[in-house]
């Protein structure tokens, strides 16, 4: 059963949006061009009843999902569609409890900035951010945003040179980054932390596409959509096309499994919650997400929104669909009276 982009990959809070990539992942040492856009359906963990429940649930200024994710597969996190805010958005990230740009465990998800001292040792930095007693260029923030001219979009864990390692699903627990940077304290999740400038911007004057994003390829291998990246005028986001055509195959569609049917919630549970899958640093992909010109007190001084992502093996996320939904009153406060004719 396959569904359009917008209706199951998408996860969105206070009008914000975001969206997991799982395409193949990368091999070799060479410097790699994007990967592809291959969208994963993104399921709300508070309408599930068989979701564990120490998963994050949503609230009023959080939403809370979880994705069927296969080992092997590389994965990227897709924020573009903000470009078209009336706001500027930063975006704080965190991989199981590891923020991607500076490898420091999350503590919380708040914007920083680094322009003078290494926040870790607190001795003043060399030239472009060099802390000698870490021995590496520190990044100038802790998160990606509009105002940076570069893609709000990211596919690994940062290094120095303006390039990434390449996020990977594993089931090795000692190829992990989270597990070998912070052990027992890493979570199985992924967090998103949106944050607004405090005065809206300017019009809007481009849409940025990500290169090689359609998937689909015509006869000879020729993309379908023909998309670079590029600048495209203002307006509706230029960027829909492509969402519609890279078409995914839902997790819905197994609801009906016989297999999966009269399953136990609780068992359903906690198998999901025994389900730990890690996230490696594969292949190197040239990425620079720039430097944020403005100070802190440009942006607002809370998130305006956050989104939760539970991954776990896709035959976990199909049972957990298979167990059900939990019960709602289908007209809402006119349910049991007399309606109609």
């Amino acid at each position: 059963m396959m569904k359009n982009y917008h209706e199951t990959a998408v996860m969105e809070v206070d009008g914000l949006v975001a969206s997991v990539n799982t395409p193949a992942a990368l091999k070799g040492e060479d410097l790699n061009a994007l990967p592809p856009h291959s969208p994963v359906a993104a399921h709300v963990v508070d309408e599930y009843p068989a979701c564990p429940k120490t998963w994050m649930h949503g609230s009023s200024k959080a939403s809370s999902y979880f994705i069927g994710v296969e080992p092997g597969k590389g994965m990227w996190f897709d924020f573009t569609r903000n470009q078209h805010h009336k706001h500027d958005i930063a975006v704080v990230v965190s991989v199981q409890g590891i923020n991607p740009v500076t490898g420091q465990k999350t503590a919380a998800l708040n914007l920083e900035q680094y322009r003078d001292k290494c926040p870790v040792h607190n001795v003043e930095f060399q030239q472009d951010r060099f802390c000698p007693e870490c021995g590496y260029k520190w990044p100038a923030q802790n998160y990606i945003s509009s105002t940076t001219g570069q893609p709000m979009w990211i596919d690994g864990f940062r290094n120095e040179k303006g390039e990434v390692r390449q996020y990977i699903i594993t089931e090795e627990e000692c190829s992990g980054v989270a597990s070998q940077l912070i052990g027992e304290e890493r979570v199985f999740a992924i967090g998103f932390a949106f944050y607004r400038s405090k005065k809206p911007k300017p019009v809007v004057e481009r849409s940025v596409i990500r290169a090689q994003s359609c998937a689909m390829k015509g006869p000879g291998g020729s993309s379908v959509c023909g998309f670079g990246f590029n600048a495209a005028p203002a307006g509706p986001p230029s960027a829909d096309h492509l969402y519609s055509c890279c078409s995914i195959e839902s997790l819905d569609a197994f609801e009906d499994d016989g297999d999966a049917r009269g399953l136990d919630m609780e068992e359903v549970s906690e198998e999901a919650e025994n389900a730990k899958l890690e996230i490696g640093a594969g292949a190197r992909i040239e990425q620079d997400h720039g430097i944020d010109p403005n100070y802190i007190d440009f942006w607002e001084d809370e998130p305006v929104g956050l989104i939760y992502v539970n991954y776990v093996p896709v035959k976990v996320a199909q049972k957990i669909l298979a167990a059900g939904k939990r019960e709602e009153k289908k007209d809402g406060y006119l349910a049991g009276l007399k309606v109609g004719k």
